[in-house]
């Protein structure tokens, strides 16, 4: 027959050896009922003890046995830890702040024994536990925020990088226009679509610009084109010779045998004047004038217009059996003198005095 539950006694003094000892009592019935005596089995505080510090460890917490209802210790290990005024959880605490002050403290109670079990985790031991976890979670977190903003940065630098490559790319639509496609070896993340389209623009810009520069029937530089490098020497202030050249009898030659053979003159003179002196030296500024910008030693000049005007005399036309010639006069640039052109001109104009097919160089 089931009787009651079994009941714990103690802890009281052993008689003999003066240990603490818990007793557990068991009521033994018959199986008519009738009660045959109790089972009484003793167990010493001490194994409950050293089970209670193993399960504690090294960890700097108490954890103790107590009557229920009561503050009334019975074991447990760490006392030292233990306020001077033991206090119960505090179940309105749900957020657990007032640990950081007073300490947290866990109870429950045990079945089949009117103990409860208690483990109190100091203010101390509790505040460097929040470090540590707080550490844990917040280092990844501050390492990601900081990858985050480092990113961000970065994205920014980049963009401001490629802001500088369009500016730069837009300004040398004019300052430099002749350096196309200089940014298209730049991987860039934003600003590749507006780099290539600036490129288109440069293209047609040069194209158009160039077109306003040329001379549409020679091909080669116009007045336009003369005036700007020019000033652009001058500005410089560096030596160079204004060279102007005139086609000998050139109306006469146009006039009889008519404009088309005139126009091939032009061209074929001009072809001459490029090859000798380069494409950007040589410019048409009208008619059968033809100048050129120049920077060599006067007597390296003086064996170019020779070479220039034996060149131009070794054509040979379909359409015309006496040789074509060219007269050339050049002048120095200076910078107390700004009158190179009249000089040029003036040079020229010896030359026609002259007997044509020459040169002369303006003192």
């Amino acid at each position: 027959m089931e009787g009651p539950l079994p009941i714990w006694f103690g802890p009281y003094k052993e008689y003999i050896f003066g240990d603490s000892v818990l007793t557990l009592i068991q009521h033994v019935y018959a199986d008519t009922g009738e009660l045959l005596g109790l089972l009484m089995v003793d167990m010493l505080f001490e194994p409950l003890c050293l089970a209670l510090q193993r399960t504690i460890g090294n960890n700097q917490v108490a954890l103790y046995l107590t009557h229920r209802g009561s503050d009334s210790i019975l074991v447990g290990s760490h006392f030292d830890l233990l306020p001077d005024s033991p206090r119960e959880e505090d179940k309105s605490d749900w957020l657990g702040f007032g640990g950081l002050k007073n300490g947290a403290y866990i109870k429950r109670e045990l079945d089949e024994v009117s103990w409860d079990l208690n483990l109190f985790i100091s203010a101390d031991i509790f505040r460097q536990a929040l470090r540590d976890d707080l550490f844990k979670m917040v280092l990844p977190l501050f390492t990601i925020i900081l990858i985050w903003l480092s990113s961000i940065a970065l994205l920014v630098r980049v963009f401001r990088n490629e802001q500088q490559l369009v500016a730069k790319s837009l300004n040398q639509i004019v300052d430099n226009s002749k350096v196309v496609n200089r940014f298209a070896k730049h991987k860039t993340w934003f600003v590749g679509q507006s780099l290539s389209e600036i490129d288109q623009v440069r293209v047609r810009f040069l194209k158009g610009r160039d077109a306003q520069l040329r001379d549409p029937l020679t091909g080669i530089l116009n007045r336009r084109a003369f005036e700007q490098s020019k000033q652009i020497l001058e500005r410089r202030g560096e030596p160079f010779w204004l060279i102007l050249f005139d086609i000998d009898q050139f109306k006469q030659i146009n006039d009889s045998q008519g404009h088309s053979f005139g126009d091939q003159v032009l061209c074929q003179v001009a072809l001459c004047l490029v090859d000798v002196l380069g494409t950007m030296a040589v410019f048409r500024i009208g008619g059968d004038e033809f100048v050129a910008l120049i920077s060599l030693e006067r007597e390296v000049l003086g064996d170019t217009l020779t070479r220039l005007l034996a060149q131009v005399r070794q054509l040979q036309w379909c359409e015309y059996s006496l040789p074509i010639t060219l007269s050339a006069g050049a002048a120095r640039y200076s910078l107390l003198d700004d009158a190179i052109f009249e000089r040029a001109d003036a040079a020229l104009y010896r030359c026609k005095e002259s007997g044509r097919d020459c040169w002369f160089l303006a003192d």
